[in-house]
């Protein structure tokens, strides 16, 4: 059923010292067909803090809020989200942007089905030089996800309440938006839009913000198949899959232990059939 009055969307972004890249992701809001929008920009203690009054918004307003001090993504994400009020909620990082029919294509969904909680496209990535990466489109079912990832967030729109619920993991500092999808999808009524509505741009350069860190990731990687490790185990290359990414990390992190360790899980994955027992991840 259509609703006679547009529902308001809000869009959060958070941004540290980008502001040619947070410039652009702007504009890309601010071009979209569907006009009902409000812009939360998180500014995550900037040098200069962005200022959008001279800005011919069209009538959207934008707002910037400058954190006391620094916070990761997560805790980031979470402050924009408390300050929306929007009945859906869509999320764009500083360097990357939307297709004019993102928001539109989504709130459609959203129209067509009262009971869709996320609705998601897909994102097409872009390495140096513009070069065509591929499109992410993960699956809208927790353990194809799991295996194939990715639900880009600049691909998505959640509902409000569903945020209030299910939140940023504020003790992840990275991978923290597969997290989110995870526990979104393995709970929550999502419907896939198979249309190309965002930009990711993987294009490597030094102020992008996740790097390799490797202590971080491991760490971080750990986190994530200590929660899922029922879903992982359930499938027999999902879990080689996790297992090969842990040991690998622990030996970057020189943790020879523990990659033997992940490595002997991953080869115990490997001997068994796919209905086979499974094993705790520790």
């Amino acid at each position: 059923m259509i609703k006679d009055t547009p529902a308001l969307v809000s869009v959060v972004i958070v941004t540290r010292d980008r502001l040619v890249l947070l410039q652009r992701a702007v504009q890309s809001i601010l071009s979209q067909v569907y006009t009902q929008l409000e812009i939360i920009i998180v500014d995550n203690t900037s040098v200069n803090s962005p200022d959008f009054q001279a800005v011919d918004t069209g009538g959207i307003p934008i707002q910037v809020i400058r954190t006391p001090s620094f916070l990761t993504a997560s805790a980031s994400r979470n402050f924009g989200v408390s300050q929306a009020r929007g009945e859906w909620i869509c999320f764009l990082d500083d360097d990357d942007y939307y297709l004019p029919n993102k928001i539109q294509a989504l709130v459609d969904a959203f129209n067509a089905d009262a009971s869709v909680e996320m609705a998601y496209g897909n994102t097409q990535m872009l390495g140096p030089d513009q070069i065509d990466l591929g499109v992410c489109n993960g699956p809208p079912e927790i353990l194809q996800l799991m295996y194939y990832r990715y639900i880009h967030l600049n691909a998505v729109m959640i509902k409000r309440s569903v945020l209030q619920r299910i939140a940023f993991d504020e003790t992840m500092t990275t991978y923290e938006d597969a997290d989110l999808m995870f526990r979104i999808v393995k709970d929550c009524r999502c419907v896939h839009v198979d249309q190309v509505l965002a930009v990711w741009n993987r294009d490597n350069r030094p102020d992008q913000l996740t790097t390799k860190n490797w202590a971080r990731a491991e760490k971080n990687w750990l986190m994530l198949c200590q929660k899922f490790s029922t879903s992982i185990q359930a499938h027999q290359k999902t879990a080689q899959m996790y297992y090969k990414k842990m040991s690998v990390l622990s030996f970057y992190n020189w943790h020879p232990l523990q990659g033997i360790y992940y490595g002997l899980c991953y080869a115990f994955f490997g001997w068994l059939k796919p209905s086979s027992s499974k094993i705790n991840i520790q």
